[in-house]
Order: structure tokens, then sequence, then C-alpha cells
């Protein structure tokens, strides 16, 4: 469980529905702290190999402790598909 002021790698595995690796077309990540209010956007998460991404994203020093949600949407063959990620965040 990461800490206020840590960094985190959040990771995505995007495969078609064979299971195969896929590249999406395009992606927005989005990071909200645990009132609900945005804090990050990415749109261009680094690729590690085809169908794998990450982003780094550091919980602000000053942030709240809490569930934090992490929304990871990709766009294929204009198919959305959305995925939701709950990390907890503490203090020290």
């Amino acid at each position: 469980m990461p800490n206020l002021g840590e960094t985190v790698r959040i990771l995505a595995s995007i495969t078609d529905y064979d299971g195969e690796a896929m590249n999406p077309d395009t992606q927005e990540v989005k990071v909200y702290d645990p009132s609900g209010a945005l804090k990050h956007t990415e749109t261009s998460p680094t690729k590690k190999a085809d169908g794998l991404y990450y982003i780094s994203y550091t919980f602000p020093g000053d942030g709240a402790v809490g569930n934090w949600t992490v929304n990871w949407k990709i766009v294929k063959w204009n198919a959305v598909r959305t995925r939701r990620l709950t990390i907890p965040v503490t203090s020290d």
C-alpha cells in the first residue's frame, strides 16, 4: 500500500477478445483522490511492450489518505473500454 508522497507505477495489460496483446488507438488515464476530485490526466502512457502500458504517478505529500481511483480508458476500432482500479493510500 503506497503512502502519500510516494510514486507508483500503474500498469495496464490490454488484450483483444482472444487474449492477444493489442495496442489501442487512444488512451486516457485519470487519477481521482478519495473525494472524487480529478488530480491527474495522462493521454500518452508509456508502452513497455505490445499491449502493455504504464504511467507513473506520485501521490501528493499533502494529499488525502484513503481510496484513490484510476480510470483507464482505451479506444480501438471505435469501441471504448474503461477499467477502474482502486488504490488505498496511507500516510507515513
